[in-house]
Formats: C-alpha cells, structure tokens, sequence
C-alpha cells in the first residue's frame, strides 16, 4: 500500500498511514515464515519499492518505498528490517 494522502478516491487509489503500511508488511512477512500457515509454496516474497518515487503526497505511485524521497525512514523499513 502507498502511504500518499489520497483518501478520498476508489478504494484502490487510497492511500494509507505509514504505521499501518508497516503492519501490513509485517504481518504478510510474519504469515510467511510461520510453517503453521503452511505456505511452504510460497518461495519468495517483494516489497515495491525501496524508496518513495517522489515527495507529492498526492500522487500514489510516489510513495510506496520503505524510505521516503530524502532517505528517511518509513516505519515500514524497521518492520521488513525485523523481519529477516
């Protein structure tokens, strides 16, 4: 999930807070590696993108990294970080 501003569009254009893109990717990451979830078929796993595209907070395509456009972190980098 992006973490742009947009919040009144289609459900599929929507940004969402940055605390929530963490743990989003934390628990996708967690449901990975938990053998009881039994994904065993799953052989590997992507986060797009490292670093936000752009700094309009508008735009949905320009905030999807982990870091933001000048390199700061995301709290969604700690919680890929933890992950592995």
């Amino acid at each position: 999930m992006d973490t742009s501003d947009l919040r009144d569009g289609a459900p599929w254009e929507n940004g969402v807070a940055e605390e929530t893109q963490a743990a989003y990717l934390a628990r996708a990451f967690g449901l990975l590696a938990d053998p009881a979830e039994q994904l065993e078929y799953v052989q590997g796993a992507i986060v797009y993108e490292l670093r936000d595209a752009g700094t309009n907070r508008l735009v949905g395509n320009n905030n999807y990294g982990l870091l933001r456009n000048d390199f700061s972190q995301k709290p969604a980098y700690q919680a890929v970080k933890g992950a592995f």
